[in-house]
């Protein structure tokens, strides 16, 4: 996890909020991780009815990071990248990270709003 994305679930939503607003909300390879690891947890919990993506502050995100790309780009970064595992779970969170799915009664739907328009969800 990290403190870049702020995870909260309330009222069966589950918010997840870009929050780097010095940086535009440049997304970093560890965003992109968190934001999966987030998205397949919500496939199988019963709680979470919908899931909506936004960004903190005056915009919702600049896109990928330059900096980082730029290390990517040159063989300084090390690591697992986490995008296209990302980009999949937003279309099948459910075939994810056991690389296998769940027996059809484990699924549901999960609806997943991106948007820079919405309000801050209230608490309940």
């Amino acid at each position: 996890m990290t403190e870049q994305i702020k995870i909260e679930n309330a009222d069966n939503i589950l918010t997840l909020t870009f929050a780097r607003p010095d940086k535009k909300s440049a997304l970093t390879n560890v965003m992109y991780g968190a934001l999966a690891d987030a998205i397949v947890a919500a496939e199988t919990d019963q709680a979470v009815r919908a899931i909506v993506i936004r960004g903190e502050g005056d915009m919702f995100t600049a896109g990928n990071d330059v900096g980082e790309f730029a290390a990517i780009a040159t063989g300084a970064f090390k690591g697992e990248r986490h995008v296209a595992w990302f980009l999949s779970a937003l279309a099948h969170p459910w075939s994810l990270r056991s690389r296998a799915a769940p027996s059809a009664s484990a699924r549901r739907c999960c609806y997943i709003a991106i948007s820079s328009c919405l309000p801050k969800m209230p608490s309940s």
